[in-house]
Order: structure tokens, then C-alpha cells, then sequence
């Protein structure tokens, strides 16, 4: 996975919130995993990997937006998977979920609580 490099101090401590706010498991059986090369910026769940990069550009507005826990996203089918990305945000995040994952919103909304509890 590829961390996100060159963040000013502020965003990186925004970053490391959210890594340090995200759960052991986004649901059962979906487990945080180890990374490599390890990062403040990236984290991972399950397998096949949930990705979730922190320090990206904002979503896009021509993507379709949802809003979970206080959250927007902008949400991107590229066909095997879907990223959704942060809309509007200090310092964006960007989860990629493989489609076999079913219930994506619940994925989503459950990093969505450690994005908005980390500002």
C-alpha cells in the first residue's frame, strides 16, 4: 500500500488521529492488518484489504455523495471495487472496498465516526 508523503505537521497529526481512532474490526470478522511499509497514513481491514489512506485530495464532486455520521463522501465505482473519499474535509480520507463486501455503507460509516472524532 502506498502511504501519502509529503503532509504538512498539522496534517500529519490529523492522520495519526484517525489511525490511532479506527477500530480493531470495521465488522465482524473485517480486522485491522498489519500494513506495509508501515505508516501514519494508511491502514487496512480484512481480506480481501479494506484500504484507507488519510492525506489524499478531496472527492470529487462528480462522484455520487453520501453522508454517514456527519461525514461526506464522495463515493467512486471503478467496477472491482468502490473508493469513497471525503468531501470538504482538513485532511481527506479514502477508503477503497472490494465488492465483495456487501454492506458498504455500514463499512464506510463505521470509519466515518474516527474521521469526525479525529476533526
Amino acid at each position: 500500500m502506498t502511504p501519502v508523503n509529503g503532509l504538512s505537521a498539522k496534517a500529519l497529526l490529523s492522520c495519526r488521529a484517525v489511525s490511532g481512532l479506527l477500530p480493531d474490526e470495521l465488522a465482524s470478522g473485517v480486522a485491522r492488518r498489519q500494513v506495509t511499509p508501515a505508516s501514519d497514513t494508511t491502514s487496512a481491514f480484512g481480506d480481501p484489504a479494506i484500504t484507507v489512506r488519510c492525506g489524499v485530495p478531496t472527492g470529487s464532486a462528480a462522484d455520487d455523495p453520501y453522508t454517514f455520521n456527519d461525514v461526506r463522501w464522495a463515493l467512486h465505482d471503478t467496477g472491482a471495487t468502490r473508493t469513497w473519499t471525503t468531501l470538504d474535509r482538513a485532511v481527506n480520507v479514502e477508503v477503497v472496498v472490494p465488492d465483495t463486501y456487501s454492506s458498504q455503507a455500514e463499512l464506510v460509516g463505521t470509519i466515518s465516526k474516527a474521521v469526525k472524532k479525529a476533526g
